[in-house]
């Protein structure tokens, strides 16, 4: 039996990821001595990428979960640059800038052309990144020969947003955001209601204004009591899903800092509808409507400030119609102008039976993935309307060097309390963008019509077609909505090419356990008999993929899974991870089915421990 030591800091990791160690149950069961048992035992079950939460049976739910945050960081990015390209301008009389080529610091470089117009001339060397680009200018700059060296910088037009991380927000590039806000960036302010899971503390998120909590249920408010005006967002399952919502409609934006919002100036009414579980009651939700357009709640104070536009990100399979009452008040709420923008859902199915997306009036939202097609989670049906950004975070891109999900980027909270910023995935980020280009609109012009809004936003789709659709005929509604076009721009530039993305590969790991119990095999030296153990490696597409593990001796096994979002076949701590919450006992010839593995991202709390989970051994050899 191999021995790997490891921190016992384990039990902090399982204690997140199972939610309580003592809900655990075990079966003991192993093999004996003489001859080795027969290694044809096997289980298999579901691996669930993050960002898939909840199911179709749920009221309202938080559908997503943080990928990967980008964490606190205050200051605005480098200006980008042509990689390997510099410009040189040498001392008056030096015969090098005669020279075609130029050798630097083991770097050869050779002239690309002369300007009379400047005073430097261009060089190039291929295979250089961007840093070391930088890096080659700041040593030309020190040679004496040389009067001043920079890069070919990448400079953008005014219109696109100096905040930091705006460049790895590829869903506004792809909805041709940059072209709309040449048009219009939210000059007439205008107020937009989130119903969501409440707000956070956040300094991208100081458009936020007043709002309301419409938990009734005191333990899913996680606050103490129930119905008050604090709107603030308790954490706990929530995922802080209310404030990734309300970033991207509304963000503070061009501030040198984190994100964009659709909007750069629509204030946020946060309405809280959801609790810590993620979900929230009919009740709740509806009486949240009322009071975020300015109608009357019984026993609670009016609206100051009434909303024209409501998000809804939440929903469920009801297993029917939208419920009267519920249409009514829609009914009500769009006679006044109010626009209802509604997530189409995340099962991958009809929006038929899925509430409020199925209710007449509302704008229902579909969501598609990076590459513009119906992402594979998105609900579909004649009730969709649009298609927006919802990302996909079964693939993957590039970013400053880094490998991110191509989730879609938006203001979370951590786990300690402090700012951040998150991938999600789901239509409940494709909703906002739409919300968010509706607040454009109507700054753009006050008096415009529900009507003329919805109008415009279809005729400024491209259709999806059955194959772009997922398979699905006429499924997608009028389809991916261009935000210039919305905005009246009849000569937009074509959007970017979306983003290189590559699939992601996820380890699955049978960890054979000397010890019947979970905590304990984990924590322990040799809890784990390596040489019985197995791991495997499965290419997720969809949100939840199949997988089996098979040629296991009888035993007692932790199943295990990691996500290896760069590619280079080692765990290195922050990717996102899952383990089965009991032990899986096997006898032989046994087959077991159902052990599903929800992958989540590594928070601050779990990440020393994560670090510590004794992948390595069967990587490695």
């Amino acid at each position: 039996m191999k021995s790997f030591s490891r921190p016992r800091r384990l039990s902090r990791y399982i204690s997140w990821s199972l939610s309580a160690l003592a809900m655990i149950t075990v079966v003991a069961c192993g093999g004996g001595g003489g001859t080795p048992p027969a290694a044809n035992s096997s289980f298999s079950g579901l691996l669930i990428a993050p960002g898939n939460v909840g199911g179709p049976n749920a009221t309202a739910t938080a559908d997503t979960l943080p990928i990967l945050d980008l964490r606190n960081d205050l200051g605005n990015g480098p200006v980008e640059v042509v990689p390997g390209e510099v410009f040189i301008r040498f001392q008056d009389g030096v015969r090098a800038q005669q020279l075609g080529t130029l050798s630097v610091g083991g770097v050869t470089l050779q002239r690309v052309d002369t300007q009379p117009a400047r005073l430097s001339q261009r060089y190039r060397s291929e295979g250089l990144s961007q840093a070391q680009t930088r890096a080659l200018v700041e040593t030309l700059n020190a040679r004496p020969d040389v009067i001043e060296a920079h890069p070919n910088w990448i400079l953008r037009a005014f219109a696109e947003p100096n905040d930091s991380f705006y460049p790895a927000q590829w869903h506004y590039t792809a909805m041709n955001l940059p072209a709309a806000w040449d048009i219009e960036t939210g000059s007439s302010p205008v107020r937009v209601a989130v119903l969501d899971t409440g707000m956070v503390a956040h300094p991208d998120l100081t458009n936020a204004i007043a709002g309301f909590d419409f938990v009734a249920d005191v333990a899913n408010g996680g606050d103490g009591n129930g119905y008050d005006n604090d709107a603030t967002d308790e954490g706990g399952d929530s995922g802080f899903h209310g404030a990734h919502v309300a970033g991207t409609i509304a963000a503070t934006t061009n501030n040198a800092l984190g994100i964009a919002g659709v909007s750069w100036r629509a204030a946020i009414v946060p309405v809280r509808v959801l609790g810590i579980d993620g979900t929230g009651t009919f009740d709740d939700i509806f009486n949240g409507m009322l009071w975020a357009a300015g109608r009357s709640v019984p026993g609670v104070v009016d609206n100051p400030n009434p909303a024209s536009i409501l998000n809804l990100s939440l929903g469920g399979d009801v297993g029917g119609a939208c419920p009267t009452d519920f249409q009514n008040l829609v009914n009500d709420l769009v006679n006044d102008n109010v626009a209802i923008v509604v997530a189409a859902g995340n099962e991958n199915t009809s929006t038929a039976t899925v509430f409020p997306a199925n209710c007449a009036g509302v704008i229902t939202v579909g969501a598609t993935g990076p590459q513009g097609n119906r992402a594979p989670y998105s609900n579909f049906g004649t009730e969709v309307d649009v298609m927006a950004p919802g990302g996909d975070t079964s693939q993957t891109f590039e970013f400053q060097g880094q490998t991110y999900v191509a989730g879609v980027l938006s203001t979370v909270q951590d786990d300690t309390g402090g700012f951040g910023y998150a991938f999600y995935q789901g239509t409940s980020m494709a909703a906002p963008h739409i919300a968010g280009l509706a607040t454009l609109m109507r700054s753009q012009d006050p008096t415009l019509s529900l009507t003329d809004l919805v109008t415009r936003l279809r005729n400024a789709a491209t259709p999806l077609s059955q194959a772009e659709c997922g398979g699905v005929a006429n499924g997608c509604g009028a389809g991916f909505v261009d935000a210039a076009q919305a905005l009246g721009s009849n000569s937009t530039p074509t959007p970017p090419p979306p983003p290189p993305t590559q699939e992601i590969t996820t380890f699955v790991v049978a960890f054979y356990c000397t010890i019947a119990d979970l905590g304990r095999c984990l924590d322990e030296d040799d809890g784990i008999d390596f040489d019985r153990s197995k791991l495997i490696s499965v290419t997720q597409t969809q949100d939840e993929t199949n997988y089996n593990v098979t040629g296991l001796e009888p035993g007692n096994y932790i199943a295990a899974g990691f996500q290896d979002l760069n590619d280079n076949g080692d765990f290195d701590g922050t990717e996102p991870l899952g383990l089965h919450p009991r032990l899986v006992a096997l006898d032989s010839g046994q087959s077991i089915g159902g052990i599903d593995i929800r992958l989540e991202a590594i928070t601050t709390s779990a990440l020393e421990s994560s670090r510590a989970l004794p992948f390595a051994p069967l990587l490695n050899r």
